[in-house]
């Protein structure tokens, strides 16, 4: 391995997880405060309906976009041509605008016959409008133009859908219809920064649309559309099930209760764009063993963390839930620390993902999504109906460990990369700490109990902590480097420059 080489890989994706974090994060803390908002304002009906809309909107954004916001990611490293990358973006858009008008149109005429009410059709279809260039625009900001709009963009959207939902729901008091036009506000206010950013947006030239150019990206994302809704299915088919054997106020009490695991989900995709770009930039550098050993070090540092942190948010649900959660949904806390583990072993899969993707296994990322899926849809059927939403949960514990059992296993035998079990070890106790002290109803015992834990978190990950922090300093003094002087390594500008 050549002097340097780690830390500079480290130092690049904990750069990575830097800026995409703080458009995560600004984007989660303000969910977090309209939180006791949204359940006060909504009843229990109306915020299992708006779930449930949420929840089939990613399916449909999924299977109209056919994922070629991550084949144009993918194609865009790839090709340095200002006028091909047009060509990409261009077509990209086109495609996938036509197909969410076509979609929604075809969703709208299914419910109809099927004698199905959609309630508001044309502010949902706004939304699906709005939305999904603004997305496609923001992902292009990862590889052209100017990266910190990604964060920018997701500040506004998250501003905006406060301020509109204050408006709608607070003011007017219109319940669900309140909320569904505050996202599609939010996502319109997104793509208006979009457009006045240094983004794809200003590679878009209509006549450059093209057939031909689109077929390679479709080669290679059509393989991610099953992949993904089976992704789909492994998180979110127990809501349906839910829905349908116990109704909208179990759905609701499901809702809630997930909300810190899809934060958790959501802080991930921070880790796993820094990933993404750190495994593919790098796979045409350096050999076998410097890759595996990088793999090796990111797994297991990402796997100890995640760990330790599961078990400080378990252990603050008690007073999270007093805090921020109406006392109509307290029974959802019960749910958290189960949904916390299954989030965190699907993001241990899903960090596979890029692996298979640099791999270019695409078909290996299906089939070992529809083995999970399988899996959650068995479960959920076969518990749901009994046991509520707590077959909810079992059910979508079973995917999880069956998806980052099955991918962990082929990556050992394809490429030797595994997850250090030393890691492991040293992470999960915090996470067992931390659910049993739900269990702890006496405050002096439970206040005392959390210090330790807290204290114990720092003192025996302190090495890690240092480590990453020694390597994000040495990144900043790389990337400093060459703008002080241009001409010393002309190899990391260009890097930096694209």
């Amino acid at each position: 391995m050549k002097p340097g080489t780690a830390p500079s890989r480290e130092a690049a994706l904990l750069r990575g997880v830097g800026l995409y974090a703080v458009g995560m994060l600004f984007t989660r803390f303000a969910g977090f405060l309209m939180l006791p908002f949204y359940t006060a304002v909504l009843s229990k009906e109306a915020y299992g309906y708006v779930d449930l809309v949420l929840t089939g909107s990613t399916l449909f954004g999924t299977v109209v976009t056919l994922r070629l916001f991550d084949a144009i990611y993918r194609a865009l490293w790839d090709e340095p041509d200002t006028g091909r990358r047009a060509a990409m973006i261009t077509s990209v858009l086109g495609l996938t605008t036509i197909n969410a008008i076509a979609g929604a149109a075809l969703v709208w005429g299914v419910l109809a016959l099927a004698g199905i009410p959609l309630p508001h059709p044309w502010l949902l279809l706004a939304w699906t409008v709005l939305r999904i260039p603004a997305e496609f625009f923001q992902q292009t900001t990862r590889v052209v133009g100017d990266r910190s709009a990604y964060a920018g963009a997701a500040i506004v959207n998250a501003s905006a859908m406060a301020g509109s939902s204050l408006l709608l729901l607070g003011v007017f008091k219109l319940g669900a219809l309140g909320y569904l036009g505050a996202m599609a506000a939010a996502s319109a206010a997104m793509l208006v920064y979009l457009l006045c950013k240094d983004t794809g947006a200003r590679l878009v030239r209509p006549r450059l649309f093209s057939l031909a150019v689109l077929k390679p990206m479709l080669a290679y994302s059509l393989p991610l559309v099953p992949a993904a809704v089976s992704w789909w299915v492994i998180r979110m088919i127990g809501r349906y099930t839910l829905g349908h054997s116990h109704g909208l106020q179990e759905v609701a009490d499901f809702a809630v209760s997930d909300k810190l695991p899809a934060v958790v989900a959501m802080l991930n995709i921070t880790y796993y764009m820094a990933w993404q770009d750190a495994v593919l930039r790098q796979s045409s550098h350096g050999d076998r063993e410097e890759h595996v050993a990088f793999y090796r070090r990111a797994l297991g540092a990402y796997a100890r963390l995640g760990l330790v942190a599961l078990g400080l948010i378990a252990l603050f649900l008690r007073p999270f839930f007093a805090l921020m959660i109406d006392p109509s949904y307290a029974q959802a806390r019960t749910y958290v620390p189960p949904l916390l583990l299954a989030v965190f072993l699907l993001c241990i899969g899903g960090l596979y993902d890029v692996l298979y993707q640099q791999q270019r296994r695409t078909g290996a990322i299906f089939a070992t999504s529809l083995v999970s899926a399988l899996a959650a849809g068995v479960a959920s059927f076969a518990l749901v109906p009994a046991y509520g939403v707590w077959g909810t949960v079992v059910a979508t514990m079973c995917a999880a460990v069956v998806l980052a059992v099955i991918r962990g296993v082929d990556q050992y035998r394809t490429l030797g990369v595994t997850i250090p079990l030393r890691d492991v070890l040293l992470g999960a106790p915090f996470f067992a700490l931390g659910w049993l002290m739900n269990a702890v109803h006496d405050p002096l015992r439970y206040a005392v109990g959390a210090a330790l834990v807290c204290v114990a978190a720092v003192v025996t990950q302190r090495s890690l902590l240092i480590a990453a922090w020694g390597h994000w300093r040495a990144g900043k003094r790389a990337k400093a480097a060459p703008q002080a002087n241009p001409q010393a390594n002309p190899e990391a500008s260009g890097d930096d420059a694209r």
